[in-house]
């Protein structure tokens, strides 16, 4: 999905609305594929930085990563008693959101 539309991508919803037809076509054009088990319905990708990919193009998921380099990059210049709260709730928030369903 983010190969046909890598830039602004299909738009919000759109691993609901289209996920099934390019599962559809992988497996009509990989009949014997090990991965035909794991074939399914999903509402929702195992990571989150590929949803924001596949729905918002690379231009989204810039935006998404850039506003989270922002908010590391102001916790560490910070001087604050909370700072290693903030980092350790950061840090949890970025290891669920790479292997989450969903976060």
């Amino acid at each position: 999905m983010i190969k046909d539309k890598p830039v602004f991508s299909h738009g919000f919803g759109a691993i609901r609305a289209k996920y099934m037809d390019y599962q559809v076509e992988y497996f009509k054009n990989n009949l014997y594929s090990k991965y035909v088990q794991l074939a399914d319905n999903i509402k929702h990708p195992f990571n989150e930085f590929i949803e924001a990919a596949v729905e918002f193009g690379i231009v989204g998921l810039n935006i998404v990563l850039s506003f989270l380099i922002f908010v590391l990059w102001k916790t560490l210049k910070s001087n604050t008693k909370n700072r290693e709260l903030i980092l350790s709730g950061l840090t949890s928030f970025f290891v669920f959101a790479c292997f989450s369903y969903p976060l």
